[in-house]
C-alpha cells in the first residue's frame, strides 16, 4: 500500500528540523564568520560560545545541547502536542502549557526573551485576554506552523492566527507579518505553486516584493544588502527607525555602528536602565549592548554615551 504525503505533517517536521540544524549559527550575524565554522554545510554546527567571539553575534544557547530545538522550535513543539491533547488549539490550555514549560520550574532550560518573559508575567497576573506585551519579535510567528496545519481553508482562520500571535505579542506590525506569513503557509500546504504563492503574499508587503525582485541569487550576498535586523520594520513614532532596525552589518550607510559598538560594548553590558526615552522601547533594565549603545546614541548624541553623564 502506498503512503500519501501529508504536506501538514511534512511542513512541521521540516520546522523543527530546520531549527535544531541552525541552533549552533542562531545569532551570528556575520556571514564570512558562519562560513568559516561551517564551510559549505551550515546545519548541525556544533555549539561552540568561541564562535561568537569578535563578530556582531550573542550567544545564548550554553544550556542547550547540539541537536537541541532554540526557544522557538520549542514553542512550536509545545503548540503541536497542546493541539493533540486539546483536540485542537485552545488559547487558555496552550497559556496553561507555556506557563508550565517556560516559566519557574518547567522542562524549558534557557533563553527566555522578552515576549515570552512578558507573556509570563501577565498569565501570572491574570492577563489572558489578550496575554501578550507590545512587542514584534519572532514569537509571533512561532506556533503558527502548528495553527496553519490544523485550521488552514477554515471558517475564522485569520481570527485564530491572531489569538495565537496574542499570546505573546500584541502589535500591529506582529499582527501584520504573521498574517501574510500564515497565508502564504495555507496556500502551500493547500497545493499552490510556491511562486505563485509568494507573489500573492507580496502584493501585502513591498519587502517581500523587493526580495522577488532582486536578481542576487548567492543568499549571502544578498544578507550583505539587507542586514540581518533585530526586528521586524515597523518605524518610531517620531518617524525615526526603533534603535532595534539598525542592521549590524555594514550597509545602507549604517557601517559606523558595529565600530562604535565593538568600542563601548563594555560600557553597556546591562549594567544600567535603559533611559533612550523612545516611546516604543518596552525592554526592562537588562538589555542587549547593541540596543543600549543605539538607544543612547539617538536620544543623547554621540559626546554623552557614557553613564556617568546619564541624568
Amino acid at each position: 500500500m502506498t503512503t500519501q504525503p501529508n504536506p501538514n505533517a511534512a511542513a512541521l517536521m521540516g520546522a523543527l528540523v530546520a531549527d535544531a540544524a541552525t541552533l549552533g549559527t542562531h545569532w551570528i550575524y556575520d556571514p564570512a564568520r558562519i562560513a568559516s565554522i561551517s564551510g559549505n554545510s551550515p546545519v548541525f554546527v556544533p555549539i561552540n560560545a568561541q564562535n561568537y567571539d569578535g563578530v556582531p553575534a550573542y550567544f545564548a544557547h550554553a544550556t542547550r545541547k547540539d541537536g537541541d530545538q532554540s526557544q522557538y522550535g520549542e514553542v512550536l513543539a509545545l503548540a503541536i502536542r497542546c493541539i493533540g491533547t486539546s483536540d485542537g488549539f485552545d488559547v487558555t490550555a496552550y497559556q496553561d502549557a507555556f506557563v508550565a514549560h517556560f516559566g519557574a520550574g518547567g522542562a524549558y532550560q534557557g533563553y527566555i526573551d522578552r515576549p515570552t518573559r512578558g507573556a509570563l508575567d501577565n498569565i501570572a497576573a491574570d492577563q489572558r485576554a489578550p496575554s501578550g506585551t507590545d512587542d514584534d519579535q519572532h514569537p509571533a510567528i512561532a506556533t503558527l506552523p502548528a495553527v496553519v496545519a490544523c485550521y488552514r481553508g477554515s471558517d475564522g482562520f485569520a481570527d485564530r492566527i491572531t489569538a495565537a500571535v496574542h499570546i505573546t505579542n500584541v502589535n500591529e506590525a506582529a499582527d501584520h507579518y504573521a498574517g501574510i506569513f500564515a497565508d502564504l503557509l495555507a496556500d502551500v500546504l493547500s497545493g499552490t505553486d510556491l511562486q505563485h504563492a509568494l507573489k500573492t503574499a507580496a502584493k501585502r508587503e513591498p519587502l517581500l516584493q523587493a526580495a522577488l525582485d532582486t536578481s542576487e541569487i548567492d543568499s549571502i550576498a544578498y544578507g550583505e544588502i539587507t542586514g540581518p535586523t533585530l526586528s521586524s520594520p515597523p518605524r518610531h513614532a517620531t518617524g525615526v527607525p526603533h534603535p532595534r532596525q539598525y542592521r549590524l552589518l555594514p550597509n545602507g550607510g549604517r557601517g559606523q555602528y558595529p565600530r562604535r559598538w565593538r568600542q563601548l560594548r563594555p560600557l553597556f553590558d546591562g549594567r544600567q536602565p535603559c533611559r533612550c526615552g523612545l516611546r516604543h522601547c518596552r525592554n526592562p533594565p537588562r538589555l542587549d549592548p547593541c540596543h543600549q549603545l543605539f538607544a543612547r546614541h539617538l536620544a543623547f548624541g554621540e559626546k554623552n554615551l557614557n553613564h556617568s553623564e546619564e541624568s
